[in-house]
């Protein structure tokens, strides 16, 4: 089992069941591997499970998350800070982008799962 894998399972988040494990552990660990701040935005946040998982990955990741859900917002950290509002509205996804500081190095959607929210937010982002 992967780093990745072990700490999503280790967090509650189902993203060890995804299979994505080796690229999300490839592309993410391995930039951060380079000693320099990482920012993560994951579309999606539900229990907060996700954000931890990513937190866990080390100190130099700091974590974005979006949930229509205001509840979520009960999840942030100090190493991450939930948005409150709709993946498929450009304008709420250009407001996170200026407010993520430091700017976002990736996206991970996990949200809707709709194809047009899909669209809108790899559009925006």
């Amino acid at each position: 089992m992967s780093r990745f894998d072990e700490l999503s399972a280790a967090f509650g988040s189902d993203k060890h069941l995804s299979g994505y494990g080796p690229h999300y552990e490839r592309h993410v660990l391995g930039a951060m591997d380079r000693d320099w701040p990482v920012s993560l935005l994951e579309i999606g946040v539900n229990r907060g499970g996700s954000l931890r998982m990513w937190e866990g990955l080390g100190p130099n990741i700091r974590v974005y998350g979006i949930d229509i859900d205001p509840r979520c917002k009960a999840s942030e950290s100090e190493q991450s800070k939930v948005f409150i509002g709709n993946q498929s509205d450009p304008d709420f996804l250009r407001r996170v982008l200026l407010e993520a500081k430091p700017p976002v190095d990736f996206v991970v959607d996990d949200g809707s799962h709709y194809f047009s929210d899909i669209l809108i937010s790899f559009v925006t982002l």
